[in-house]
């Protein structure tokens, strides 16, 4: 978690620098009497991290293709209106809290897209589910399900692509690697338990063996790829964490997946209150009074979010490979239980007409 903190704070500071400055100066002054309160269990003498933009060096922010630079730009628009949201919000403590959900859905983003920076495949939506109810009588709670399926295995395929790319920089051919042995975890402080046992030998050495017979009949880029498979299963063996296993309990924890439970295999995105609170002070201004349709293409632009049923939201379900399982009065409905919410919260109004209007305004209104 420290390191990806670390990552996602230098993003944050290359493209929204006032917000983090502002977030920097609410830390420096800790006078709310939360902190006061623990001041006399704190360390003296706190680390310090320097600052540093540890995300300059990655290729993807070297030479941006059209993903990354829309993956820049939600950070920078979202960053600018959760800054000026806060600037009229009167809690420091709840402004750090939401800071902290917007670096973590961002960071969840950004492991969404890696597949859209460096495989040239497209971005896979994010859609809310605010049916309430459980899968099996929801076809948004089931797309959404689809929505995170999706994104995983696109994670799974980036980092496939990732271990064939290593292979190939480092001189591995089909020939070579068809007469290797099986390829050893050497992080021993960060390896699992398996990784150590004679199970854990078994399971490697037989997902290698299949892995060249998979090769011998492929072509060499081809033979690269499921060699490159095959050392991202094996991780999943060895090591202690795995991307995948991350990224969900990163939502899980965070109140972006749904169900809470850690342990259930079939996560959907069902935002907590504050993860909505947090999205929404990223797309509207403290000032401001919007319409559903212009929420709708904030959400998209800043986040990657589908949330209802548009044109804009039917065109990029179907560029992003989703195989739609919900009808578009179903999306209406899912819209409209997502309005009523931000009823709800205080965040929005429905006019006689039906339009909805959405205005936060500051914390002293």
């Amino acid at each position: 978690y420290e390191e990806a903190g670390e990552f996602i704070a230098g993003i944050i500071r290359a493209y929204c620098p006032e917000l983090a400055e502002y977030i920097k100066g609410i830390l420096e002054e800790a006078n709310d009497p939360i902190s006061l309160l623990f001041e006399p269990v704190l360390e003296m003498d706190p680390v310090v991290f320097a600052d540093q933009s540890q995300h300059a060096d990655i290729p993807a922010f070297m030479s941006p293709n059209a993903s990354v630079k829309w993956f820049e730009n939600g950070i920078r628009e979202g960053g600018a209106a959760l800054l000026d949201n806060f600037k009229h919000h009167t809690n420091p403590l709840m402004q750090l809290r939401l800071f902290n959900l917007f670096c973590i859905f961002q960071l969840i983003r950004y492991m969404t897209l890696l597949s859209a920076f460096y495989c040239d495949e497209p971005v896979r939506p994010i859609l809310l589910d605010f049916s309430g109810m459980s899968p099996s009588l929801s076809g948004v709670a089931r797309a959404s399900e689809m929505s995170y399926t999706q994104i995983y295995k696109a994670v799974n395929r980036f980092y496939a692509w990732g271990y064939a790319t290593w292979l190939k920089d480092k001189g591995y051919d089909k020939t070579t690697l068809m007469s290797s042995e099986t390829p050893l975890y050497e992080d021993v402080k960060n390896s699992s338990k398996t990784c150590k046992s004679k199970s854990g030998t078994a399971e490697r050495d037989v997902l290698w063996s299949m892995a060249k017979e998979r090769a011998a009949e492929l072509s060499e880029e081809e033979a690269l790829l499921a060699f490159g498979e095959t050392m991202y299963d094996m991780l999943a063996i060895d090591a202690s964490a795995h991307p995948v296993v991350y990224l969900k309990a990163l939502g899980t924890n965070s109140g972006i997946l749904y169900p809470p439970d850690k342990q259930h295999p079939n996560k959907r995105f069902s935002v907590s209150q504050d993860t909505l609170e947090m999205l929404l002070r990223c797309c509207v201004g403290h000032d401001e009074i919007i319409t559903g349709v212009e929420i709708r293409q904030r959400l998209w632009d800043r986040f990657g979010i589908i949330v209802g049923h548009g044109q804009i939201e039917s065109e990029k379900l179907k560029t992003g490979g989703m195989i739609l399982q919900v009808d578009e009065d179903a999306l209406e409905r899912n819209f409209l239980s997502f309005a009523n919410k931000l009823e709800a919260m205080d965040f929005a109004e429905i006019m006689a007409d039906g339009i909805l209007q959405i205005r936060l305004g500051g914390g002293t209104r």
